[in-house]
């Protein structure tokens, strides 16, 4: 997984005491649906192979993942952040 992709791509690795699941650099579709109290997130790659969703998500929720979303590409955009990183961890609201 150490490859440099040049648009945005799924990366996952999947791992426990029996098995390991590897899928690198796969195209991916960004997925949000909204329905009457909560917002779903999906990550699905084009080819079928692999789906992620992050759901329940309340308004709260969203509007923090947008605010580190946000703040992620400032720091891109502003030079602040190197090539060790920075991270930004969202929370539920339960979590607060």
């Amino acid at each position: 997984m150490g490859e440099t992709h040049s648009g945005m791509h799924l990366d996952v690795l999947v791992e426990d005491q029996f098995s390991k699941f590897v899928a690198d650099g796969l195209d991916p579709d960004i997925v949000v649906g909204a329905f009457k109290r909560r917002i779903n997130l999906g990550i699905d790659s084009r080819d079928g192979s692999v789906d992620i969703y992050l759901g329940n998500l309340s308004a709260d929720d969203a509007r923090r993942l947008a605010t580190a979303l946000t703040a992620a590409a400032d720091a891109i955009d502003d030079e602040s952040v190197d090539e060790g990183g920075q991270t930004w961890v969202v929370g539920t609201d339960d979590d607060h």
